[in-house]
């Protein structure tokens, strides 16, 4: 695909070709769309690097736990497409919180393209076409780098790319008084 635009039809026919040789082992779909429903993160992170007029838009799926053997599994029944990071919060007190990551845009839409969530299913849809915008264009590169608009993506494009992110940021909200959208970056 290699449009400026995708309306949901074409991003849901998009993932034929994906889905035939997809990432997920065995039967295991139901149990992994349960996880990333509940305990996941689908998100387009907007960045801005210093000194820069535009905006790099990465593609992720993140699933957090306090136990990382439940992180490998999951990412076992995956054929281990994704990353398991620590992340510490807070003071000494809090439980250590282990992020199984996947930022592969290619990886990416392969997986999404085999499930069908319930509450994240806007979103899935919605990084799926954004990802269809970030593969039209050769410059783009496997994570998400976007360089200025009209070098490498249409305004076009560009104008979609952000309101998939506005759109997103609206869907993630985790309700009044959270500080800012950890999808909305500025890099040093």
């Amino acid at each position: 695909m290699s449009k400026e635009v995708y309306t949901e039809k074409e991003v849901i026919e998009s993932c034929e070709d994906a889905y035939n040789d997809g990432y997920i082992v065995g039967y295991r779909v139901g149990w992994l769309e349960g996880v990333l429903d509940s305990e996941g993160s689908i998100s387009l992170i907007r960045y801005k690097r210093k000194g820069r007029e535009w905006y790099n838009y990465t593609p992720i799926v993140s699933i957090g736990n306090t136990s990382k053997v439940f992180l490998e599994i999951y990412n076992e029944c995956i054929k281990q497409i994704g990353h398991v990071n620590i992340q510490k919060y807070g003071n000494e007190n809090q439980k250590t919180m282990w992020h199984l990551n996947i930022i592969s845009r290619y990886k990416l839409k392969k997986f999404l393209c085999q499930l069908t969530l319930i509450i994240k299913e806007k979103q899935r849809l919605l990084l799926l076409e954004a990802i269809d915008i970030l593969d039209s264009k050769p410059y783009a590169g496997e994570y998400g780098y976007v360089g200025k608009c009209g070098e490498r993506l249409t305004q076009i494009q560009s104008n979609r790319l952000n309101e998939i992110w506005l759109e997103m940021k609206e869907l993630n909200k985790h309700g009044e008084g959270h500080g800012e959208s950890n999808t909305d970056r500025i890099r040093r």
